[in-house]
This record gives C-alpha cells, structure tokens and sequence, in this order.
C-alpha cells in the first residue's frame, strides 16, 4: 500500500533508505557523487513510500527562467562586517568570478543580527532586485523561511545553524566544507606532536557557525584519545575583533597552562602570538594549528604555522550552483561538503 505523498516527507525517505537527507536529496537530484547503489535504493524508498517533492515553479516557469540572462546577484553577509578580512576576501572572489560572467555582484552586509525581524526585513528590501541570492555566516531558520516565501533563488556559503528535521522539505542549498573534520584534524595533529592539554581560542561562538564546529570537532578528537577539554582552556573574547589578547592573558596566569592551541582564525591566531610573546611565551610552528587562507598566512606572517584551508572551489561553485538554480529550479535540499587543503602538517 502506498502511503499519501503529502504525509511524507525527505527525511523520511532518508531513513527508510539508511542515508542522511543531505545524500538522500542528491541522489534524487541525480548527483554524480552519488554511488549508483546507494541512488537506486533511495529511488526505491521514495517509490515505496509515495514521496512526491512539492515543485515550487511550473515547467513554464522554468523554461522562461532558463532563458533568461541573469543581471544581478547579491552576497548578504549576515551578523558580520565586511572589514573583517575573511568575509572581505570571500566577497571580492565572488565578485571576481560574478564579473567574469558578466553578473554584476551586489554586496550587503547585516551587522547587527540580534533583532530576527530587522535582519528579515532589510535582508528582504535587499533581495528583491537580484535575481537570485548568497546568504553567508548567521543565517537564522526564519530568515531562510522568509526568502523561501518569496520565490527568489538563493544559496548558503559556509556553516550555518542546521535547520530542524521538520525543516528539511524546504528548498534550501549549501556550499561548505567539513568544519567539524577541520576541528578534528587540528586537535589530532598537537596530540600527536606530544600536546597534553589544549586549548581553543575564537571571538565568538553563535550556534553552528564555523567555530561552533572546530570545537566540536576539537572536543571530539580529545576524546578519542581519552583527554577531556578543560572549561577554562575554551577562550571566547566574546566580540569581533578583540582577538587573543583576553586568552593570552587568562593562559599565562594559569599554573598549568595549555601548551598546543587551536585557532580557527588567522587574525586571532597572529594576535594571540604577539599578545603571548608580549608574556614572555613563544608559541612555535609545532603548537598551533589555525585556519584561512594563504592569502592571509601571508600578511600575518604564519606561513610556517600548520594550516587547514577551505577548498578554494567553493567560491566558484557556489557562483555556478546559484545560476543552476536561478534557471532550473532544484526542488530538493543539499549540503554540498567540498575537501578542505592542510599545509605544515
């Protein structure tokens, strides 16, 4: 017996298959990174179970989309500021690759992300020009629902909080890598140069963004090897660009302090070494990992320093995949999770 399709929804169909929604979604879109065993055995869940995906354009629509050139895209960084060096790089690559393309790039930024329904509605006065939308950094579950209401094509850059599994029907793309792995890689990697107690060191913490998850992955590779995260070896300043001054001065008043530390900021990383060497502490190449781009190893010279890398794809795919969706509509989700580089390690 067939169930009624508007009972069911992905992650059903992810579970009665034994896969996660995000591989669910791209088997069904037809991914090429989908093994073809693990395709046909979602194929036949979605069968079983009478999954219907809701389209939310008609053919027409879509056949007229796909023959219309695109003007203008927008990057919206949300709860961020574009002086912030990572964000800005981000920003100019995508606006690189926009104008190759003969796009013009709007670029936008939402500072203060306390109050949801500014946030909504300045992202949405925003939005209703382009044709189609990049979100990045504190993206809120009502904020995706409200663009969502509008029909306007958008994709997500990086981590962002993960939606509900009551949410996981809606049309919502994402481009990252797998922060969570970085994390894990980092903390593994001073454990075995010898590191007994280590310790994480960031500006702010919000929920699922990518320093939320090098430290879940920082926790998780501590427990692998049978060593806990102590309370006070997590420093959180608490405000953009304080850097590491507060964890330098808190590390060098402890009576055992941690000897390897993981940073997953360049600029935070180079700050907390000047503000440790100013202690009289010299952290070397072998005790910190942090992460960014060369471009940034570079002008805060730590070059030498083990780092963990974002693929350098993902500006590119993110560009391709929201034209992809600006005139071919995707009626299902995906968390695209790209490879990241590691250098010094």
């Amino acid at each position: 017996m067939v169930v009624k399709s508007a009972k069911i929804k992905l992650s059903d169909v992810a579970q009665a298959a034994k896969v996660s929604v995000s591989t669910a979604s791209l088997a069904l879109a037809n991914r090429p990174e989908i093994r073809e065993d693990t395709r046909q055995r979602v194929i036949d869940a979605k069968k079983q179970l009478g999954y219907k995906p809701l389209r939310k354009r008609t053919s027409a629509t879509s056949s007229t989309n796909a023959n219309k050139p695109l003007a203008r895209l927008g990057y919206l960084l949300v709860g961020g500021r574009l002086s912030d060096e990572a964000f800005s790089i981000t920003a100019h690559k995508l606006q690189d690759i926009t104008t190759n393309k003969n796009i013009r790039l709007e670029i936008n930024a939402i500072e203060d992300s306390d109050n949801p329904d500014h946030v909504i509605a300045k992202a949405l006065h925003f939005a209703q020009d382009l044709d189609g939308l990049i979100l990045s950094h504190k993206i809120s579950r009502e904020l995706i629902h409200s663009i969502i209401r509008t029909k306007k094509p958008f994709i997500i850059i990086g981590s962002y909080k993960e939606l509900s599994n009551d949410d996981l029907d809606m049309n919502v793309q994402s481009i990252d890598s797998d922060t969570i792995a970085m994390g894990h890689l980092a903390a593994s990697f001073l454990i075995k140069e010898g590191h007994k107690k280590i310790a994480f060191v960031c500006e702010e913490l919000p929920q699922g963004q990518l320093n939320y998850r090098w430290l879940l992955g920082t926790k998780a590779a501590l427990e692998d090897h049978h060593m806990q995260m102590e309370a006070d070896c997590i420093q959180i300043a608490g405000k953009v660009f304080t850097g590491g001054e507060p964890a330098a001065e808190a590390f060098s008043t402890m009576k055992d302090p941690p000897t390897g530390f993981v940073v997953p900021d360049i600029r935070v990383a180079a700050q907390f070494m000047v503000a440790m060497k100013l202690r009289g502490i010299e952290i070397d190449p072998k005790s910190l990992v942090l992460h960014g781009c060369e471009e940034l190893a570079k002008r805060y010279q730590v070059e030498d320093y083990p780092r963990i890398e974002t693929n350098n794809d993902i500006h590119q795919l993110t560009i391709e995949k929201l034209i992809e969706n600006c005139k071919n509509p995707d009626s299902y989700s995906y968390k695209m999770l790209l490879p990241f580089g590691t250098f010094n390690m």
